[in-house]
This record gives C-alpha cells, structure tokens and sequence, in this order.
C-alpha cells in the first residue's frame, strides 16, 4: 500500500515538473486540467492499441469461419468491433474536448486501423448469406427496414464520429491516406455497406 501511494506521489510530482517546464503556474487546477488531458490521451492511446490487437487476432478465424459458413461466429466477431468502435469514437470526441490538438496526434492511427480492418471485410464479402446476416444483426429487432440499407450501422456511425473529431482538428484527411502508402480501399467499405466520407 505504500510503495502505490509512493509511486502515485512520484508520478503526480514528474507531473507538476512537466507543467512548470511548460511555463505554467502549478496551481491545482491547472494540474488537475493537465493531468485530466494526459489521462484522456493515454486511454485513447491504449484503445487504438487494444482494437489493433482485437482486428490482428480476428483475422485468420474469421477468415475460417467464413469458409465453414460459420454463420454465428462471423456476426459475433463483427458485434465485438461495433463495441469496440463506439468505445473508440466515445475517448476521440472526450479526448478532443479537453485538447483541441489531439487530432493530429491520432490521425494516422486511425488511418492504418481502417487498412488493417479491411482483410475482415475481404474474408466477408465473396459470402453474401454472412454478409447479410451481419447486416441484420446491426438493426434493432423493432425496426422494419431493408437490411442492405442499414449494414454495418453502428460501426459506420461511430467511424464518421471518429473522422469528425479529426476533420474538427483541422486534420487533411485525404493526405494522411496519400502518406500512409497502404491502400485504403473505400470502394470496399462501401460495397459492405460501410458510408465513409473521408473529403474535407
């Protein structure tokens, strides 16, 4: 209990340095308003990091259990990354509202996370009865609609949530695509039913 309350007094001291190094009065609101925008970046941070992960591991057994016609498996993994992207979108716009330049700072990760989600939608699309049941699974059961109208809802919401958080940073979206180098196939979002705007 002492050495976490010694490593927490050590932690809030480099923290206080940091902000007097800055040019900036140690008061504690102050500290409290720097400690609060550091916490949110590093947990925006980490969840880029953790969905990077989720997409890596996701890829062979979905890519199985396209083959298999696994049909519960395939909607399950894609539930798991409608979480996952409205956890995402929920820390950029909290991220953005304490720290109005974050957006350049995350702006290539969230490029490379759409480029290492499109194998998922590569294993997916040349199987039509998955793709629609996945397409089915993003619409509440109370609703009466064309699923191929309504595919990929919630994650399609949550990435446009994520690209206005970064078009509100002044961030030119369209070059960090050009810089990264690594093809993002937007016609492929789209024919899986994912309405992306990346234009300024």
């Amino acid at each position: 209990m002492f050495m976490r309350l010694l490593i927490a007094l050590s932690l809030v001291s480099l923290l206080a340095q940091e902000v007097i190094s800055e040019g900036v009065s140690p008061s504690s609101s102050t500290l409290g308003s720097h400690l609060a925008t550091r916490s949110a970046s590093t947990v925006l941070k980490s969840e880029f990091s953790d969905i990077h992960d989720e997409i890596i591991k996701a890829r062979e057994p979905l890519a199985r259990a396209c083959q298999e016609n696994d049909e519960p498996s395939v909607v399950s993994t894609f539930e798991e990354f409608q979480k996952s992207f409205q956890t995402l979108a929920n820390s950029c716009s909290k991220t953005y509202n304490q720290n109005r330049k974050s957006p350049s700072q995350f702006a290539r990760g969230f490029i490379m996370i759409l480029v290492e989600f499109q194998p998922l939608l590569e294993s997916l699309q040349p199987h039509p009865a998955l793709l629609r049941a996945c397409f089915r699974a993003t619409i509440s059961p109370d609703v009466t609609c064309d699923p191929m109208l309504d595919s990929f809802r919630s994650s399609s919401h949550s990435i446009n949530t994520m690209i206005s958080f970064l078009k509100a940073g002044k961030v030119d979206l369209e070059s960090e695509v050009h810089n990264a180098g690594a093809g993002l196939d937007l016609q492929l979002f789209a024919q899986c039913g994912f309405k992306i705007n990346l234009s300024s």
